[in-house]
């Protein structure tokens, strides 16, 4: 009768332990698939309203671009051609307004700043779980005049902008396609370059400036020039073409005050550019005192300097703490060159590191360290058994990178027949921009219509196999109840008779 009365087969734990469980995750299922089917139907309404504003915009650049190609015929005067600037510059307008407004419950739709990170990025739960499989993202770049083309401001970056990353400790990797305007910087070793997109060619070369931030704080132009579409232009090759020679020229080589870091740097067409320290010791002399110059041993192999004892001073033995005559002589003249850059250290009486084996030892340590040129080499001086020693280690700290996405844009100017022409170029960039946004958003569409169909069909396969588990079979329970109440009936006419008889007999005895 409890079966019968809930239409439940389990109306509690005791009736089906393991049946209850079942019931319960298949419940949640249902409820998270049901509840995703309404999430898909709102991000087509979503993408439904961002297509609506898709269209008009379109519509606008097509008027944009008609007044643009009559504006390029010399039949109009100087009076024509402002008057269709009037109508272009009120079109520009409507453009950044729609823009603006466009949205869906709340979200800003057009502006390049919905979604949870204020980037365009939509994410849609269209599924139960919390897998990957379980989003679907849509992205709405911002359609403002300015991120068109067509328009002043500062154009909002694309999905597909350029930027660069870091991969590991030394390699840096560029991705996306670089547009006018776009700023990458990156650190090695302590120094800072910028590099600037000044311009894409309309045949795809790309030309870039760069400026470079010493260590000290000083800057400097770092070496320019233009990456060819043929060698990549604004591709991530093109961009790590340009990052690797900005490097080699202007970081590898020597700089305003004579120094040769030894930075190099190799790009590959997949846009990664891996950054190497080179190590080169050479021209290591002692000069005593004017007398022949002798020369200190180099191994590579332990990228070690030596300058033998037998070599250092002119007579004694050069240990710590003797006089100075038995050491080191005056004015004696230690030499070396570091990645072309000479290091030299010259004793003296007065000097503070005086000149024994300690002192010059010191010496030579701060003449070095004071070479700031020398970034990512570093040198430890010590004084051994066999003289004095320098012992060199190379290193690649690639610090912080960054970037700045796209520049300023200009307004559309139809007051002449060559500013006419090139607006008709703009326009047509930006009514391809719009194309290729709602061919995406139209994409996704689609692809929502057939998950909302999929999950439809999984709700209603869950919903049957719970009911399977927890309802009750009214066909059987109704049989039990008949049966149960037959056989009550029956049972209880029997015991009737039963005490029916015992009279009977009762009444024989009697008479």
């Amino acid at each position: 009768m409890e079966r019968l009365s809930t239409g439940k087969r389990i109306n509690g734990a005791s009736d089906d332990a393991a049946g209850v469980a079942i019931a319960s995750r298949l419940t949640s299922e249902i409820k998270g698939t049901n509840q995703a089917i309404r999430n898909a139907m709102d991000g087509q309404a979503l993408i439904d309203t961002a297509e609506g504003a898709h269209q008009e915009i379109e519509t606008i650049l097509q008027r944009m671009r008609e007044l643009a190609v009559q504006a390029s015929n010399d039949t109009n005067d100087s009076t024509d051609r402002a008057n269709l600037q009037l109508e272009l510059d009120a079109l520009t307008s409507e453009i950044n307004r729609i823009s603006s407004v466009t949205s869906w419950a709340g979200q800003a739709l057009m502006s390049g700043t919905g979604g949870n990170n204020g980037n365009g990025t939509f994410k849609m739960q269209v599924g139960s779980q919390n897998s990957a499989n379980d989003m679907i993202t849509a992205t709405i770049n911002s359609m403002s005049a300015a991120s068109l083309g067509v328009g002043s401001g500062n154009a909002i970056a694309s999905a597909t902008a350029a930027s660069i990353s870091k991969v590991g400790g030394s390699v840096i990797q560029a991705s996306g396609v670089a547009v006018s305007g776009d700023s990458m910087t990156f650190t090695i070793n302590g120094e800072s370059v910028e590099l600037e997109v000044s311009a894409v060619a309309s045949n795809g070369n790309m030309t870039y400036a760069g400026t470079r931030t010493h260590a000290d704080g000083t800057t400097s132009a770092a070496t320019g020039g233009t990456i060819t579409a043929a060698n990549g232009g604004a591709t991530v090759e093109g961009v790590a073409a340009a990052i690797a020679h900005i490097i080699n020229t202007d970081m590898e080589a020597d700089d305003a005050s004579g120094g040769h870091n030894g930075i190099l740097a190799t790009a590959a067409s997949d846009g990664s550019v891996t950054i190497t320290q080179s190590l080169a010791i050479s021209a290591a002399t002692v000069d005593n005192s004017g007398a022949a110059a002798k020369a200190g041993t180099y191994d590579a192999d332990t990228k070690t300097l030596t300058f033998s004892a037998a070599n250092i001073h002119s007579g004694g033995t050069a240990t710590a703490g003797t006089a100075a005559t038995d050491a080191i002589d005056d004015a004696s003249v230690f030499k070396f060159d570091v990645n072309g850059e000479t290091i030299t250290y010259t004793t003296a009486v007065a000097d503070e590191h005086g000149m024994t084996i300690e002192g010059t030892v010191n010496g030579l340590q701060a003449a070095f360290d004071a070479n700031v040129d020398n970034l990512g080499v570093s040198a430890t001086v010590s004084h051994v058994s066999g003289g004095i020693k320098v012992v060199f280690a190379e290193s690649v700290t690639l610090g912080a990178l960054s970037t700045t996405n796209a520049g300023a844009t200009d307004s559309l100017d139809l007051t002449s027949s060559s500013t006419a022409v090139q607006a008709i170029s703009a326009l047509d960039t930006a009514i391809q921009s719009v194309n290729s946004q709602r061919a995406s958003l139209g994409a996704i569409s689609n692809r929502l219509d057939s998950t909302v169909s999929n999950l439809t069909n999984i709700s209603n396969n869950l919903a049957a196999g719970r009911g399977r588990i927890e309802d009750a079979d009214f066909a059987a329970e109704t049989t039990s109840l008949a049966k149960s109440q037959i056989l009550q009936q029956a049972s209880t006419a029997m015991l009737a008779q039963a005490n029916a008889s015992k009279q009977n007999v009762l009444s024989l005895l009697q008479g």
